[in-house]
C-alpha cells in the first residue's frame, strides 16, 4: 500500500458516530462515516445542494458507490482535521475535485471586471464625442490610447485611474494569495496582469504630460498588456472542472479580439470603427468577468456535472455581445443628438488629435456668419 493512502486507526475513529456531533451518515464501500451535515455544507456546495435536497432531518444517510473509502477519507480530513484549510472539495459523477480557495473568488473576478467596463465606458463616451465634434467642424478624426477629460483637461484622469486601481488590485491579489502563509499562483496571473496595465497607465501620464517617446509607445505597451493578460488566462485554468475551463477560453478568446481591437486602431487611426472595437471587446471582457464570479463563486455556483449550465453557458455569452452591441449603438445615438441640438460649441479643450486650432477658427466663424445671415 502506498504510504500516502494508509489511515492510522485514529484518524478513522474520528468519523465515529457521535449524537452530539454527528448528524450525517455517507456510506463509502460499505462503511459509515458520521460527519457535520453544517461542516459539510459550508466546504462544497455540492454537499450543500445534495443535502438540502434530502430535507431536514435528525440523521441523514446518504450512499457514495462510486468512491474510494481510502482516498474519501483523506479528502474528510481536508477540512475536519484543520477546519476548512483552504480547500473546497466538489463531487462529479466518479471523480473528486478540488478547487483551491486562494485561487479565485468572486471578488477576484469581479474587480477587474469593473475596471475594464469603466475604461470600455469612458473610452466610448470620449471616442463618439471626439468623433462628432471632429464630423461637425470638418476635421479629420484621429485616435489614441487615453483621453483627457473636457472639464479638467490638464489633469491625466484616466491615467491616474488606471495606476492607482491597478495598485489596489495588485496589493489586494498578493495578500489574498498568500493568506494562511499559502502560496496561490493563480493570484499572481491576477497581479501580473494588473503590472502590465499599471505600466500603460504610467506611460499615458508621460505622453500626456509631453514625453517624448518613439511614435505608437502607448499603443505598444498597451497591446502587450492585452496580450500578457491572454498568456496568463491561457494557463489560468489547468487542472480544473469543465465548467471552470468553459468560461476562461471564453474570456481569453474575448482577451484575444480585445487585443486584435487595439492592434487595428494602432494601424487606422483615422477609423471610429477600429477604435471602437477597443472599448466593445473591454467591456466585453469586463461583463464576462462577472460572469466567471457569479458562475463559480456566486450564491448559486455550478455543479461539476451540471451539462445543462454548461451548455447554456455559450447562449449566456453571445447574450452579452448583443447587450453591448445595444449599449453602445444606444450610446453613439445619445451623444451624437446631444451634440447637435447644441447648435453651436463652447470652446473646450479637445482630447486631441483633431486640430484643435482649426477647430478653434471655425468656431468663432459661425456666430459672424450667423449674424450675415441675420443682416440679409
Amino acid at each position: 500500500m502506498d504510504e500516502h493512502t494508509k489511515l492510522d486507526l485514529n484518524e478513522v475513529e474520528q468519523f465515529a458516530d457521535d449524537e452530539n456531533t454527528t448528524d450525517v451518515v455517507l456510506c463509502v464501500e460499505e462503511k459509515k462515516l458520521h460527519l457535520s451535515r453544517g461542516v459539510l455544507m459550508l466546504a462544497s456546495p455540492v454537499f450543500r445542494k445534495m443535502l438540502t435536497s434530502n430535507g431536514e432531518g435528525t440523521q441523514i444517510e446518504i450512499s457514495l458507490p462510486e468512491e474510494s473509502y481510502k482516498n474519501f477519507v483523506l479528502f474528510l480530513k481536508c477540512f475536519f482535521s484543520c477546519g476548512i484549510c483552504g480547500t473546497i472539495w466538489t463531487l462529479g459523477p466518479t471523480i473528486l475535485c478540488t478547487y483551491p480557495i486562494g485561487m479565485g473568488s468572486f471578488v477576484g473576478h469581479a474587480y477587474p471586471g469593473s475596471l475594464f467596463m469603466v475604461l470600455a465606458l469612458w473610452w466610448t463616451v470620449q471616442m463618439l464625442q471626439r468623433y462628432f465634434r471632429c464630423k461637425r467642424f470638418g476635421t479629420e478624426y484621429v485616435a489614441s490610447v487615453a483621453h483627457k477629460s473636457q472639464a479638467l483637461p490638464r489633469v491625466p484622469i484616466e491615467p491616474i485611474f488606471k495606476m492607482a486601481v491597478c495598485t489596489f488590485g495588485i496589493v489586494g491579489e498578493i495578500i489574498q494569495g498568500h493568506y494562511n502563509d499559502e502560496f496561490a499562483p493563480k493570484n499572481w496571473h491576477h497581479a501580473t496582469m494588473f503590472v502590465f496595465f499599471g505600466f500603460s497607465g504610467l506611460v499615458d501620464m508621460l505622453v500626456h504630460y509631453g514625453f517624448r517617446f518613439p511614435k505608437n509607445v502607448d499603443y505598444s505597451l498597451l497591446i502587450l498588456s492585452i496580450g500578457v493578460e491572454g498568456f496568463l488566462f491561457f494557463w489560468h485554468v489547468h487542472g480544473r472542472e469543465p465548467v471552470d475551463v468553459f468560461l476562461h477560453k471564453l474570456l481569453v478568446f474575448v482577451i484575444f479580439m480585445a487585443f486584435c481591437a487595439a492592434f487595428a486602431e494602432m494601424c487606422l487611426p483615422y477609423s471610429i470603427t477600429a477604435s471602437l472595437a477597443r472599448p466593445f471587446f473591454f467591456f466585453l471582457k469586463g461583463t464576462w468577468f462577472w460572469q466567471i464570479g457569479f458562475t463559480l463563486y456566486g450564491p448559486f455556483p455550478v455543479a461539476a456535472g451540471d451539462d445543462h449550465v454548461q451548455m447554456m453557458i455559450a447562449v449566456y455569452f453571445t447574450w452579452h455581445v448583443a447587450i453591448i452591441t445595444l449599449f453602445m449603438f444606444g450610446l453613439g445615438i445619445l451623444i451624437s443628438s446631444l451634440q447637435s441640438q447644441k447648435g453651436g460649441y463652447t470652446r473646450v479643450a479637445l482630447s486631441n488629435p483633431c486640430n484643435e486650432e482649426k477647430i478653434g477658427l471655425m468656431e468663432k466663424e459661425i456666430p459672424s456668419e450667423n449674424n450675415n445671415a441675420e443682416v440679409l
